[in-house]
C-alpha cells in the first residue's frame, strides 16, 4: 500500500512445533522514495521510541520493549520485525531474520 511518497508491505509467518507453542514472524517494510527521506522519518522514529541500539544491522538499527520489535534502517527501507512465542519476544530471532532480509535488499 502507499503511504504519502512511501510503499508499505506487511507479512507475517507462524510456525508451531511438536510441543505446541506458537512462534511468529512479522515484518512491515516501508521504502521511502529518496534515502533522505527514510533515514528522517527512520531517525524521527527512533528518538521518540529505541529502548536499545543495535549495531551491525544495516545503516542503523534499534529494538523497542512495547512493542518488542527490531527497527532496522538499510538505505531508504527500513524493516520492522517481530519474532517470538507470544507473549515472550525473540531477540536473536528478530536480528536472523533481518540478516536474511538484509542479504536481499538492493538499491
Amino acid at each position: 500500500m502507499k503511504s504519502g511518497t512511501a510503499v508499505v508491505s506487511r507479512c507475517s509467518y507462524s510456525m508451531k512445533n511438536d510441543t505446541g507453542t506458537t512462534t511468529s514472524i512479522s515484518l512491515l517494510f516501508r521504502r521511502a522514495a529518496t534515502m533522505e527521506e527514510g533515514k528522517a522519518i527512520f531517525l524521527a522514529s527512533k528518538l521518540v521510541h529505541h529502548d536499545e541500539e543495535i549495531s551491525d544491522l544495516g545503516d542503523s538499527a534499534y529494538r523497542t520493549v512495547a512493542p518488542a520489535q527490531l527497527n532496522v534502517l538499510k538505505g531508504k527501507n527500513w524493516l520492522v520485525i517481530s519474532a517470538g512465542a507470544f507473549p515472550k519476544p525473540n531477540p536473536s530471532l528478530q536480528e536472523k531474520v533481518a540478516r536474511e532480509i538484509l542479504k536481499n535488499i538492493r538499491e
